[in-house]
């Protein structure tokens, strides 16, 4: 993975993604990069440096599980500061206040480093010590720490009072912690740019309007990459804190807060009607409420156990453009086909399966993947000029032909608010990776050394603590098609996601977009390039 790459250029590009990587797929692929067994960089470092590093994202990506799986394999001896610093924050994001008090009162006694002595007055709040804490906290202010977010957060426990945080978006883990436990008061308009750390604790906060709540974790399923199973978990607490509210909502409820309430209720009947169709009529408005609101992708799998039940049928053709789109979106490819192919059957019979037919050709041109050699259908450049320009970039990426005169059709005709390119230095650099790729005819036979792979723990054999060849946990088979023959894959995946940037999909410049789906496709990682461009499709309300 790392092959080509330097142990300092590794640093420098892992320091520059993104808290927030708006993509699901590109997500994912970093979280692989972390867990995966691999050579370290070439190179010398400091002892730890790359373990460090990977703990660090693995933190602001909310993947509290995978960190903690990756630290049980590292040898504790010899951990620096850093390293367990890391796995303080990580005990307190996960829950585990007793293992991280004790960690600290260990440290704080021989270290001088800030961090340790404002988690030790954490540990006094918690420990409901309020005194200890507050005489800590003024202790810090007269060394001139400064850390406004933790101080107010601080005093808000101190007092019992609710505090004002306007952006979660440079908070620490300690802080992250904090407000877990903390009376806060959120603003509704960060929901939409928070990492999925924050939103992890937004939605966990019982303190929180179960409103605010809701939205976070529809937010979380949009990219995070956290389980299904512990998704599920965190949705059940807030819908049981919404079962109980004895109030409707008030009238002065911002409306995307209103609306994920809705949803909410809908997912509520859902799972309490017993007749297939009653559940479809549920899921159904919740699934295009949110597709408004452009949280289709996160809907999908906070409702993936309730569309299970729902069986495939002629009498539920009604419902089949949005049982595709939910289940491509889970990976349910086989299901996902059954849909489709129920409705194409009835096609020539019936107009209303004919239309559906029709709105569902361009996702279904996506999950299809198309041969290289294919043309985009004529029908596809029929769709209003935002939504079938954006298409036309993704399947081009994907390697299918687009006829000149569809980007002419475009050429001076609104095609959305796109963001700015990224810095020149980042695209040059991507779409340099992305030509240097040599083609697969020119690729050795034999895989080398090295390659794109994950391995139990338990087969690791525990290496000296300045080595990072650290593995954690099955993480699957690698992805077929996966060029072992390239060098600075790591790096390349990492340039793609620091040139995608943290906002949402669709606000993406749409030659980055090409640009990464190419580039994926180029790599050997087809499925991943797939399931980007159809995140991109259904955020454009595909």
């Amino acid at each position: 993975m790392w092959r080509g790459t330097s142990m300092a250029r590794a640093s420098r590009l892992m320091g520059a993604l993104p808290a927030r990587i708006p993509s699901r797929t590109l997500a994912q692929v970093v979280r692989r990069l972390m867990l995966s067994q691999a050579a370290a960089p070439e190179g010398i470092g400091t002892p730890g440096e790359m373990a460090g590093l990977r703990l660090e994202r693995l933190i602001a990506m909310g993947d509290y599980t995978g960190a903690l799986d990756l630290m049980s394999v590292m040898p504790r001896q010899g951990r620096g500061t850093a390293l367990l610093q890391a796995e303080a924050e990580l005990r307190f994001l996960s829950g585990e206040n007793i293992a991280a008090c004790r960690l600290v009162g260990n440290e704080v006694r021989t270290s001088k480093k800030d961090f340790w002595q404002k988690a030790l007055v954490f540990c006094q709040l918690l420990s409901e010590q309020r005194d200890k804490a507050e005489l800590g906290l003024t202790l810090l202010r007269e060394v001139g720490t400064e850390d406004a977010l933790f101080d107010r957060i601080a005093d808000a426990m101190i007092a019992g009072t609710p505090a004002e945080v306007e952006d979660l978006g440079a908070a620490t883990p300690l802080v992250l912690a904090m407000i877990r436990h903390a009376k806060v008061s959120i603003p509704t308009q960060t929901i939409a740019t928070m990492a999925p750390g924050a939103l992890q604790v937004t939605a966990l906060n019982g303190d929180l309007p179960v409103a605010l709540r809701l939205a976070a974790i529809e937010r979380l399923a949009q990219s995070s990459v956290s389980s299904d199973g512990a998704l599920q978990k965190i949705l059940d607490a807030v819908l049981g804190a919404l079962a109980t509210q004895t109030e409707e909502a008030p009238a002065e409820l911002a409306d995307p807060l209103r609306r994920a309430v809705d949803r909410a209720k809908l997912l509520m009947a859902a799972r309490q009607a017993k007749v297939p169709v009653a559940k479809a009529e549920a899921l159904s408005q919740a699934l295009r409420s949110a597709a408004a609101d452009g949280a289709f992708v996160g809907a999908a799998r906070l409702y993936r156990n309730e569309l299970g039940q729902i069986p495939v049928g002629t009498d539920l053709r009604w419902f089949a453009a949005d049982a595709f789109r939910a289940s491509a979106v889970n990976g349910e490819w086989e299901r996902a086909e059954a849909w489709v192919s129920m409705v194409r059957r009835s096609a020539a019979m019936t107009e209303e399966a004919a239309d559906i037919m029709k709105s569902l050709a361009p996702v279904a041109q996506v999950v299809r993947g198309a041969s290289k050699a294919a043309v985009v259908p004529v029908e596809l450049a029929n769709l209003d000029p935002e939504r079938g320009f954006l298409l036309h970039v993704v399947l081009a990426g994907l390697g299918q032909q687009v006829p000149l005169s569809r980007w002419e059709r475009w050429d001076g005709a609104p095609t959305g608010t796109f963001g700015p390119m990224p810095a020149a230095p980042v695209w040059f650099t991507l779409s340099g990776l992305n030509a240097a790729i040599p083609s697969e005819d020119q690729a050795p036979a034999a895989p080398q050394a090295g390659s794109w792979k994950a391995v139990s723990a338990a087969s690791i054999t525990p290496k000296p603590a300045v080595s990072d060849s650290i593995a954690v946990q099955a993480l699957g088979a690698p992805t077929a098609g996966t060029r072992s023959d390239l060098k600075h894959k790591a790096e390349h995946l990492l340039v793609m996601v620091q040139a995608m940037g943290a906002r949402d999909l669709t606000f993406v410049h749409p030659a980055v977009l090409h640009e990464v789906v190419r580039g994926l496709v180029a790599m050997g990682l087809p499925q991943e390039a797939r399931a980007l461009a159809l995140e991109v499709a259904l955020e454009a309300g595909l």
